[in-house]
């Protein structure tokens, strides 16, 4: 299961990483916010997504001297977590199936994160930390199928983006559904509107493997 855009709106990690930092850093540094902001967006560009550090948040809080923040910052962020409407309803699904969340964001993110759902998941997966990549990829599905010693086969990976949570677990030997709010893929499938919705997709897709 997809954290950010699917359990959560990403609003919530971008307010942490474009909002709170550049504040911290302004307040650290004794400077305009607009001037803190121009600052610390740059530095992200120059790092770059492709760079494990970028998806880091110890790296930057070090980086703009406000590594004394960290915990706080994070534990401030968490308190503003909203899920989607259509969350609540994973906690009957977890009670015939066993939920792990898989996400690009760091442990110190998902260890206070996660336990907020109360969705009945049993752990969580973090790309950078706990496999040393900057995103989702194929090398990322399959170190989670063999950190729990589950054949790839036996998952259903849900999440919203088409590339990282739908053609990368696909590529590594998982099934997955594409979770579409908007409609914007109705050329895919499986896929769903809600997450309420489910439930007989995923069964459906058991029934295929065994038949």
């Amino acid at each position: 299961m997809d954290f950010s855009g699917t359990l959560v709106s990403p609003d919530l990690v971008d307010y942490f990483w474009l909002e709170l930092v550049p504040e911290l850093y302004s307040k650290r540094q004794g400077i305009w916010l607009s001037e803190a902001k121009d600052e610390v967006y740059t530095a992200y560009e120059e790092v770059g997504k492709d760079k494990l550090r970028w998806y880091l948040p110890k790296y930057w809080f070090e980086r703009f001297g406000i590594g004394d923040q960290l915990d706080r910052s994070i534990a401030e962020t968490a308190a503003r977590m909203k899920t989607y409407p259509d969350v609540p309803s994973l906690r009957a699904l977890s009670e015939s199936y066993r939920l792990i969340i898989c996400s690009n964001l760091s442990d110190e993110f998902l260890k206070c994160f996660v336990p907020r759902l109360e969705i009945g998941e049993e752990g969580y997966f973090s790309t950078v930390s706990a496999f040393s990549c900057p995103a989702k990829r194929r090398d990322f599905y399959a170190g989670v199928a063999k950190a729990l010693e589950v054949d790839p086969p036996e998952f259903v990976h849900v999440g919203d983006d088409l590339r990282a949570d739908f053609e990368a677990p696909l590529s590594a030997g998982w099934k997955a559904i594409l979770l579409d709010r908007q409609g914007q893929h109705p050329e895919v499938s499986p896929r769903v509107g809600s997450l309420a919705s489910l439930r007989p997709v995923i069964e459906g897709l058991t029934v295929k493997a065994t038949a």
